[in-house]
Parts: structure tokens; sequence; C-alpha cells
């Protein structure tokens, strides 16, 4: 699959949570009854844990504790058999990662050296092998029940938020600022005598490409996936913006894709009539793009709501997202993700 074909998975729509935990139970079930040599898994006994898809596990997708049991036919006619436990089946584990806890019933040596040989060298290492394939058919089967279909929704998702008309919703109050974003500079006088002003800026980094991040944020067919809300918005000088339910608007200033674009900017609780001025800057490394926000001429007194809308309904909305990216590469491509093409 390629990384287009990636993001365009992503591109849809918004993405929302799916619980596999029962269809990954099953797929344990079948696909785990292996064989080699004379040993084999004979039966999948209990499976502890989950699997859910989307934004709310940000650490983990899925996490499993599988306990299995096996059996090897020896020479004078009787079985020998055990359990094996694989500790941990977690997203973020290596092939080489996953392990074991053993079991044997027989203290015949030919038991033993089955047990010793085939059960903790070779079935395991099949074990391992197939709980590096299960992700890629987790995303093969369910990715799509991620999307939403923004056209079949009225209203945003529950949670979902937009800066309220008459007092923006910073999101949770407790949610700290970025690390690396700035404080409040000294302010400045605009062409008005009685507005101060100052800047704010706030910055994240994102597992996605510059050229795939600035799709996200100037692609009015994608905007909503952030923002849940459509969006009025081009790439070009001149082009007006409209974003989280005509709250913010402004004009496109300049545009140097997929670098920097900036735009004049205006929130509904700042002075009638008044624009800031907002600089998009995409800066990308070897393994993730940095996204700078600058917002310049903020009235003086409304810098911290300024900062924290920035936060919260660009750079936590875009992590979002970004997040759902770097799984799906991670899936696909391994540890270097997308970024390596």
């Amino acid at each position: 699959m390629a990384q287009s074909s990636t993001i365009q998975l992503l591109t849809r729509s918004w993405i929302r949570p799916t619980d596999c935990t029962k269809w990954s139970q099953e797929w344990f079930k079948n696909e785990l009854l292996l064989s080699e040599g004379p040993v084999r898994i004979e039966s999948v006994g209990e499976i502890e844990g989950l699997c859910e898809l989307g934004m709310r596990k940000a650490k983990c997708i899925y996490d499993f504790k599988i306990t299995m049991r096996w059996e090897a036919d020896l020479s004078d006619g009787e079985k020998a058999s055990g359990d094996i436990t694989a500790l941990e089946v977690m997203h973020d584990l290596d092939e080489s990662d996953y392990t074991f806890e053993y079991t044997c019933n027989s203290s015949k040596k030919e038991a033993k050296d089955l047990f010793e040989n085939n059960v903790k060298k070779t079935l395991s290492k099949a074990l391992r092998a197939k709980f590096h394939e299960y992700p890629k058919v987790l995303m093969e089967t369910h990715g799509n029940q991620m999307i939403v279909d923004p056209n079949s929704i009225s209203q945003p998702p529950s949670g979902a938020q937009t800066p309220a008309g008459t007092a923006p919703s910073p999101g949770p109050s407790a949610s700290p600022a970025p690390s690396g974003s700035a404080g409040v500079k000294p302010s400045t006088k605009t062409e008005s005598a009685a507005l101060n002003t100052s800047t704010v800026k706030v910055d994240g980094a994102f597992m996605v490409t510059a050229e795939d991040l600035w799709s996200f944020l100037t692609d009015e067919t994608k905007v909503p996936m952030w923002t849940r809300n459509p969006a009025k918005i081009k790439p070009e000088p001149g082009a007006e913006i409209s974003m989280f339910g005509n709250n913010i608007v402004g004009k496109v200033i300049s545009v140097d894709a997929p670098k920097k674009m900036v735009s004049t900017w205006r929130a509904p609780t700042w002075p009638e009539g008044h624009f800031g001025e907002l600089t998009t800057i995409l800066s990308q490394g070897s393994d993730s793009t940095t996204l700078t926000l600058r917002l310049s001429k903020v009235p003086v007194g409304k810098e911290d709501e300024a900062e924290r809308n920035l936060d919260a309904f660009y750079i936590k909305s875009l992590k979002q997202i970004g997040l759902i990216v770097g799984l799906i590469a991670a899936f696909l491509y391994g540890p270097s993700g997308p970024l390596k093409r």
C-alpha cells in the first residue's frame, strides 16, 4: 500500500475509535493454531486485553496476553504438552521483542528435547512472525471503519469544539502549552493608537511529511478532519479563509508551499474590524515535521486566549490526525515511517 493511499484513507473525513477486540480474539484463535514438525499449538485459551483503533488510545491501540496449549506426539505413542503464554502482544513491539512463558508436563527426555528445541525455539519463532503479521491484517480489515462520512453527520462528533462566537473554548484548562511554544512578546502599537497588540507562538511535531501536513492545513476537503466543521480555504494570495463554523476568518497574504503561508486572522472576541496576522511555517526534519504558528497583532488581554486556542484547535487537533497517520505508517512501513521515501 503506497503512502498516498495511506493518506487518502484519512482524507475522506475525520477518524472515529473502532473497537476491534472481539475480531482480534477470533483472529488469534484461528491463526495461532500453528504446527512446526512434531510440535503444534493445540488450542488458544485465554486472551486478555483489548484493541481499539482511533484517537483515544494515544499510547497503545492494542495490548494482549495470550495463553496457548501446545502438544507433541512422542515415539512411544504418548503425548507431551504444556502451555505457552505470550506475555505482551503490543503494537510497538518489534518481531524479536515478544516474550513467552513456558510449561511442560512431561519429564521424559524426548519430551524435554522437543520442549527445548521445538517449542521454545521453532514454534516461538513462528508465533512471533504471526504476531508481527496481525497489525497489518488488522488495518487492512478495519481501516475503513475508522472513517466517518461528513455528509452523513449533521453535527460534529461528540467532544468536538470550536471557538465560540462569544467566548472561544480553549480546550482542557489543565493542558499545558506544547513544549517549545513561546510566551507573549512585548506589546507594540498598531495603526490604531488606541489598540496595543502582542505576538504569541505555538508549535508541534508531526510524524508526516511537510507536503502531507501542508495538505491537511490548506485543502478545504481535508481541513474538516481536524476542525470538525466545513472550511473555506485555498493556498492562494487573496483567497478568503473561514474555519470553525465561521468563527475564524481571514485572507491569505502570501504562500510558499509547502513551507510557509501568511494570512490575516480574526477571532470572534476581538475588537470589531481588527485582524491579526498568522504565519504558518512547516519545517521538515529527518523523522518529523515541525509546525510553527506565529500570530501577531493579538490585542493585549487576549494573548492567553489566542495561545490556548492555537494550541487546542490547531496543534492538538492536528496531532490526533497525525497520530493515526504515524500508526498506519508504522504498521505498513516499519519504524522509519513514510518520511523515508
